[in-house]
This record gives structure tokens, C-alpha cells and sequence, in this order.
């Protein structure tokens, strides 16, 4: 049963491990968040049980993420009823089980070197959702199509009095098109070992990758939810051209300040990828087009203008990041959109 507990009027924090000081100069580079999840819309903070360990997975599609290299750490919002005591929790990257969208939840789906523990809250009174950076001592070697995996402790006291649970956004609350497909992609572990889905088709947890290498992201400019927004989100994948949605792309990579990103699209993505000194190139070469360099500020970030796309647009995108002085390049990960 996924036990549900309505968001309270909470404080939010930054907290960033690993690091000695927060008065450190200078921030780490190769953090370089993907996210599959509307900021503004999470709708219930959740966990499994309130009796057991839950292990819980979101298995982030290919086509928002198709990536090589390192993933350096999770972003997540969590929350604890009862902030006053500490919480031992666990995630780890992990592999999907073939072609079935599911997570492959025995020991060897475990990405080698990226089950760590972190003991979060321990202080204060009531109840508070922080949003952290959970940072892998040494940044993890990653398929390119891989999953998150969560696992909340037993709650300290009785549930939902005390407890760790995650920000979530049921899929029955999205804004898709009434005939775009909404696949399953948050699990939980069950008794058996099995992956069974959690929550109903196209349910979000707020948590999201930071990876080594920079990142290209469609964004859906739309007002599905009332006032018009930036969204990154499931509805980023799928625009809905009758809503008059727009489609653009946020760039970042933080190893690049005031450097360039140079946009690939396609309308395909290559049966068999494009291996450079720079990194893999997943966009079908056959046909593709570059977009006109961008500027990157200097945090390596930028955020283009956004336009109507077609009906039944399908793009696959990637990006090359450089720097002349000194001179740099590296790809970043590939993304699909496919305007409805």
C-alpha cells in the first residue's frame, strides 16, 4: 500500500555533503543536475509502509536521459514528520531489468560503487522537506539508460507521526495529451523481491541525477497548469501543439563558463552511436542538423528561446560543450521530445 502524507506548509534548505566548509570559494564542477520532475507540481510526500523498509526506484526514461561517463550524485526532497530524529537512508544507481522498464532489483543491478548511506534530519522540531545533494564520494561509472534508487529506514516513531518519505507527483495529476502514453516509472521492492509499480502510469519522484558530464534538457513552455511556466517534467517530452505548448532547450555544464554549446538534432537516434574522443554521439548523424553556437554563462548555463513544434515532431538532441581558452569539448547526453 503506498501511504500518502499531503505536503505541509514546510521550510526548504539546501544541504551539500562532502564538502568541509559552506563557505567554501569555490562550488565542485561536474554536478550537472537532469531532472525528470515539475518543481512546482509535487502533490504528496510518500513512502511504502510505515512498518517496513522501503526500497523505491524511478527509472528516468532514455529519452530524457541517453548518457555516457560518471554520475556524481542525487538531488532529492525529502521529508520527516518528526525532524528531530536522524534518518539512515540508502540510494544507489541501478541497472533496468532488459527491456521492461523495470529496475532490476537483485544485488547485481546495483551500479558497481554507488550504494552509499547518508544520515539526514536530527535536529530541530515537527516536520520539515529538505532538498539535498547527496554526492558520491567518487563519481560512478553509469550505463547509459540507468534508475535511482531510494531505500527509507523503519520510521523512528509511529507513521506518519515520524518518518522519512519523498516528494512525489502522482501521474493522474500530469498534463499530457489524452492520447500520450504514460509509461510506469516509479517501483517499489516487494516482500518477494519483485518490482511492482508505485502509484498509478506516469507518477514522478522528486529526484533527479548530477552528472560529470554536461547535460541538454527539453523544456515545455506551456500554461497547463494555469500560469505559464517552464516545465521539465514528463509534459517537457511530450508538448501539446493544440495547448500551443513551446519547446526549447536548457543547456548546462559547468566545466564550460562563458564557453559555447553547439545543439545536434535528428529525427532518430542511431542504431549503433557514433564513439568520439569527446564522448558518444546518440543522434542519427544521417540527415541531422547543428543549431548555431550558444553562449554559455559563466556557470556553463544556458536557456534558449522556445517555439511551436509541428504535431508528430519527433527530435533527438545532443549537445557539444566547448571552451577555446583553454580549449575543451566534450558531448553531453542525448534527450528526445515528441510534440503531440
Amino acid at each position: 500500500m503506498n501511504d500518502k502524507f499531503p505536503l505541509l506548509p514546510l521550510f526548504f534548505g539546501s544541504i551539500l555533503l562532502g564538502l568541509h566548509s559552506p563557505l567554501r570559494a569555490q562550488t565542485p564542477k561536474g554536478r550537472n543536475e537532469k531532472t525528470f520532475f515539475n518543481t512546482n507540481h509535487t502533490t504528496a510526500t510518500v513512502r511504502d509502509g510505515g512498518t517496513t523498509v522501503d526500497t523505491l526506484y524511478f527509472m528516468q526514461p532514455a529519452e530524457v536521459h541517453s548518457g555516457y561517463g560518471k554520475v556524481s550524485g542525487i538531488r532529492l526532497v525529502l521529508q520527516d514528520q518528526d525532524q528531530s530524529t536522524a534518518e539512515t537512508i540508502n540510494i544507489a544507481l541501478v541497472k533496468f531489468a532488459g527491456t521492461t522498464g523495470k529496475p532490476d532489483t537483485t544485488n547485481s543491478g546495483v551500479v558497481s560503487g554507488s550504494s552509499m548511506n547518508f544520515k539526514l534530519f536530527g535536529s530541530g522540531t515537527g516536520s520539515a522537506a529538505y532538498s539535498y545533494t547527496l554526492t558520491f564520494a567518487t563519481p560512478v561509472t553509469a550505463p547509459a539508460k540507468v534508475g535511482i534508487r531510494l531505500t527509507l529506514p523503519i520510521p523512528r516513531g509511529t507513521w506518519p507521526s515520524d518518518g522519512v518519505s519523498v516528494h512525489y507527483q502522482a501521474g493522474t495529476n500530469l498534463k499530457l495529451g489524452s492520447s500520450t502514453p504514460k509509461p510506469q516509472w516509479t517501483f517499489k521492492k516487494a516482500t518477494n523481491g519483485s518490482a511492482q509499480a508505485f502509484g498509478p502510469v506516469g507518477s514522478t519522484f522528486r529526484m533527479g541525477l548530477l552528472l560529470d558530464k554536461p547535460v541538454l534538457q527539453f523544456f515545455n513552455e506551456t500554461n497547463a497548469y494555469g500560469a505559464t511556466e517552464k516545465l521539465l517534467g514528463p509534459e517537457s517530452l511530450f508538448p501539446l501543439i493544440n495547448r500551443s505548448d513551446k519547446t526549447g532547450f536548457q543547456l548546462r555544464g559547468d566545466r564550460f563558463g562563458k564557453g559555447f554549446g553547439i545543439i545536434l538534432i535528428s529525427g532518430s537516434k542511431a542504431s549503433t552511436p557514433f564513439v568520439t574522443p569527446f564522448g558518444t554521439v546518440f543522434p542519427n548523424l544521417t540527415g541531422s542538423l547543428y543549431l548555431p553556437a550558444i553562449p554559455l554563462d559563466s556557470n556553463g548555463k544556458a536557456t534558449t528561446p522556445s517555439l511551436v513544434l509541428p504535431a508528430k515532431t519527433t527530435i533527438w538532441a545532443q549537445a557539444a560543450f566547448l571552451t577555446i581558452k583553454p580549449f575543451n569539448i566534450s558531448f553531453s547526453d542525448a534527450t528526445r521530445v515528441k510534440a503531440q
